[in-house]
């Protein structure tokens, strides 16, 4: 399954056990500061996850998501220059996270601001 451009939902529960690959890219949300996880992303039988483009002021995490082998990670996070600034160790935070979700996987690849933030 491959989602380009899309926005306003915050959760992806995928229990299929015959969906094999997501790809998502340049994802919107609502963001709220009080909120920061924008996506949470649930696959138990997912094993090639692929996020990469512009992700506007947003924040990922990744539940439940024993089975994936393959990730790939070439997204950037879009913020003001104001708010990077100030929000440099969140980013770099949940790049860590997501990393620490992901120590599993045979084959991980990262984009330049992945990390360039970590």
């Amino acid at each position: 399954m491959e989602l380009y451009g899309c926005w306003g939902f915050t959760r992806l529960d995928i229990g299929s056990t015959s969906l094999r690959k997501l790809v998502v890219g340049d994802y919107w949300a609502f963001w709220r500061r009080e909120n920061q996880i924008a996506l949470e992303i649930f696959a138990p039988n997912l094993q090639s996850l692929g996020i990469f483009g512009k992700i506007h002021r947003n924040r990922f995490r990744l539940m439940n998501i024993q089975s994936l082998d393959d990730c790939y990670l070439n997204f950037e996070v879009k913020t003001s220059v104001e708010d990077y600034n100030n929000d440099f160790e969140e980013l770099r935070y949940m790049v860590g996270e997501l990393l620490d979700r992901l120590r599993h996987v045979k084959k991980l690849t990262m984009g330049n601001w992945c990390i360039q933030v970590t």
